[in-house]
């Protein structure tokens, strides 16, 4: 990763805490000394009670979407969701570090665009918070959704079936369980033994005796 921007994209189940584990991420980076950057998501929807234009997304309307500005998007009940490419764009250096949250498709289209767009600059890795559905059920009832609201939410993600169909367990950067103590320490030391530069042995290689039984 030496000389490279990093782009972490967290991916998992619609409430399993993905923006809890960015916030914990970017202020471990961030007080590492790390240059870190968030991508914001656009989408044509209305803000919900709370959201603010900027932070949670970037509130546009459809007539202001251009698809050749976005490195992914999708439409969801009518609504479109992307990845700006401009703030990225301005924000690809060494030693950068980019976070983003994506669905499954979303994911599938900004690595291979961020691939073609940088090449050798950039590295995508993705991770996974793995939450049960039953801790997940429990943490939306806590926030005062409905049993029906929370029973459609479910029924409607598709996002283990859609990791496991495109093989995003064995490869992801990390897989983050729900009770994971300081998952941004794990993740930091991965990164930090992942950028160490391989040094190669000077000595003589020794052949090992063989083993019989």
């Amino acid at each position: 990763m030496q000389g490279k921007t990093t782009f972490f994209v967290i991916m998992g189940r619609s409430g399993a805490g993905k923006n809890y584990l960015l916030d914990k991420l970017e202020t471990k980076f961030s007080r590492e000394g790390i240059d870190t950057f968030t991508s914001i998501s656009i989408t044509t929807r209305m803000p919900r009670e709370g959201e603010k234009d900027g932070v949670d997304y970037w509130f546009l309307s459809k007539d202001d979407v251009r698809e050749d500005e976005l490195f992914e998007y999708e439409k969801v009940a009518g609504n479109i969701y992307g990845t700006p490419i401009a703030p990225i764009d301005a924000e690809v250096t060494e030693e950068k570090i980019i976070f983003a949250v994506l669905e499954v498709k979303g994911y599938l289209q900004f690595k291979k665009n961020i691939a073609r767009t940088y090449g050798e600059k950039a590295e995508v890795h993705h991770i996974i918070k793995d939450t049960p559905a039953d801790v997940i059920k429990g943490w939306l009832k806590e926030e005062g959704h409905s049993d029906e609201a929370i029973e459609k939410r479910m029924s409607r993600d598709t996002v283990l079936e859609d990791l496991q169909k495109n093989d995003l367990y064995s490869s992801a950067f990390s897989i983050i369980k729900h009770d994971a103590v300081s998952p941004e320490d794990e993740i930091f030391t991965r990164f930090i033994n992942h950028k160490l530069p391989v040094v190669e042995s000077s000595h003589s290689p020794v052949s090992c005796p063989s083993i019989t039984n």
